[in-house]
């Protein structure tokens, strides 16, 4: 990464530009903060940032406080447009409930939403997976990076357009498909559960097809390594809330595999694609119902 060639030589500032921004993808956008952040905390003052005054970059880095450590003028860069004020941005070592509770709770006092039953359980099941699974011991990623990101964003229904919950989680661990593989090879009892195209894969070693097989695995069969009936359904139940939903969406892109589940397109498949960033990114997104309001 050229960012961290130019950091290795001593006193130099890295300055970047976002004049000729125009549009932020959520899942981009989060893996930009995420590696940001980690730059800013180990290069602090030696990063800037150049954006054209009240662009949605300037606001979006305010909003989400690395704006001042860039050196983006105040006045600048104040939150206003509903693009920006309307995402929240977590991030963690572990799976902290409270955060996320709170986030939850932000939007049910909100009169239109009513959550999702068990919503909760599947984000800090989620987040958990990560701490537990993601960065394992003596794995590559020091422990001051090992953490997780999250964005969401919550929509009132409106005459022209339908709620939803959007939610995107990242971690730069070292993906779904290496943590499942080593488990898999771990247990002769699992092995043999597998059919005969998938232990013919694992013997093959490191391929796309076997990168496409093991994320469709993990997230198509409820499965979990601690034996307890309530863990290791992170991934399926995810899939099961947007497969019970007319409008939900759910993406996982690990290593050189995409996940996709749309029901509105009845879509639900895994396909390889080029590596484009370590680690996993989720992108979750829920239509809900709004609240019955008592009579």
């Amino acid at each position: 990464m050229s960012i961290l060639r130019a950091l290795d030589r001593q006193h130099t500032v890295v300055r970047l530009d976002f004049t000729g921004t125009r549009t932020l993808f959520p899942g981009g956008t989060l893996i930009m903060l995420a590696y940001l952040g980690l730059l800013l905390e180990s290069h602090p003052r030696r990063i800037k940032a150049r954006c054209r005054p009240k662009s949605l970059a300037a606001q979006l880095l305010r909003h989400f406080g690395l704006a001042d450590k860039l050196g983006i003028d105040v006045a600048d860069s104040q939150p206003t447009d509903e693009s920006v004020v309307n995402w929240r941005y977590l991030t963690g070592t572990q799976a902290e409930g409270e955060p996320i509770a709170r986030m939850l709770q932000s939007y049910s006092d909100l009169a239109s939403f009513d959550p999702p039953e068990g919503l909760y359980e599947v984000l800090t099941e989620a987040l958990t997976n990560v701490r537990q699974h993601a960065y394992p011991p003596g794995g590559d990623v020091p422990e001051s990076m090992q953490r997780w990101w999250l964005f969401s964003r919550f929509r009132e229904p409106t005459n022209s357009r339908p709620g939803n919950l959007f939610i995107a989680v990242y971690d730069i661990g070292a993906g779904i498909q290496t943590t499942l593989k080593d488990q898999l090879q771990g247990s002769a009892e699992r092995l043999a559960q597998l059919g005969d195209d998938m232990q013919s894969l694992l013997r093959l070693g490191d391929s796309r097809r076997l990168q496409q097989v093991l994320l469709q695995h993990a997230i198509e069969h409820q499965r979990t390594s601690t034996g307890l009936a309530f863990r290791g359904h992170g991934l399926p139940e995810m899939r099961d809330f947007v497969q019970g939903t007319a409008t939900g969406r759910l993406y996982i892109i690990s290593g050189e595999a995409q996940y996709s589940c749309s029901p509105a397109q009845n879509v639900s498949d895994c396909i390889t694609c080029d590596p484009a960033f370590p680690g996993t990114l989720i992108l979750w997104d829920l239509p809900f119902q709004a609240k019955e309001l008592a009579t």
